[in-house]
């Protein structure tokens, strides 16, 4: 008698009734999170398009993710929105890595374009989150506080007396040596606040 080692061929029924083993995939090899961000930045960027201006034009992975450009007539200026856009799951402080990475690239880009008039913008779909050590008033999230002197809704000094309040909280946590056990400031923020 001849046997198939192909087991579709074999209809005994002890074969169709053995359960065959799952297979299980390796941890951090979902990329659903990865096609997430560009589905979010191309639905970012066609927004984008459909509001353009008739003297903007957008220049895709360029400077940042989507770069608006306006083409001054009157005196030939160009201005240019420089806007990274990221799809985060977890709340974002103005310490969290990707927001210190849009800051530092900022500041770099301006660095090299001094004769360029350069705007930012930092585009997420993530909630606020808010600093444990918190310098302004109120204990109010980094973020929040930024967009309100963006929109001139509050003035700096109130900020610049916080300011001087952090340093000095800074300094006796420092002294208290709280850090010492080779810990980061970084692991003082509050990432587990519920979003709203």
């Amino acid at each position: 008698m001849i046997q198939s080692s192909d087991p579709t061929h074999d209809k005994s029924p002890s074969l169709a009734l053995r359960r065959q083993p799952v297979f299980v995939a390796p941890r951090n090899r979902d990329a659903w999170s990865t096609i997430r961000g560009f589905v979010y930045q191309a639905d970012l960027t066609i927004e984008r398009w459909l509001h353009l201006e008739p003297e903007q034009e957008l220049q895709l992975e360029c400077g940042e993710d989507i770069d608006m450009v306006s083409q001054y007539v009157q005196d030939g200026v160009e201005e240019r929105l420089l806007e990274q856009v990221k799809h985060r799951e977890e709340n974002v402080t103005l310490k969290h890595n990707s927001a210190l990475t849009a800051l530092a690239n900022a500041i770099e880009h301006r660095q090299n374009n001094p004769e360029k008039q350069l705007l930012f913008r930092f585009t997420t779909n993530a909630h606020v989150g808010k600093e444990r050590l918190s310098p302004f008033p109120g204990n109010s999230p980094g973020i929040s506080v930024w967009e309100r002197l963006r929109r001139a809704e509050v003035g700096i000094q109130p900020l610049a007396e916080s300011v001087d309040v952090a340093e000095q909280e800074a300094k006796r946590l420092l002294a208290s040596g709280i850090f010492d056990d080779e810990s980061e400031p970084e692991s003082c923020l509050d990432s587990s606040e519920s979003k709203p």
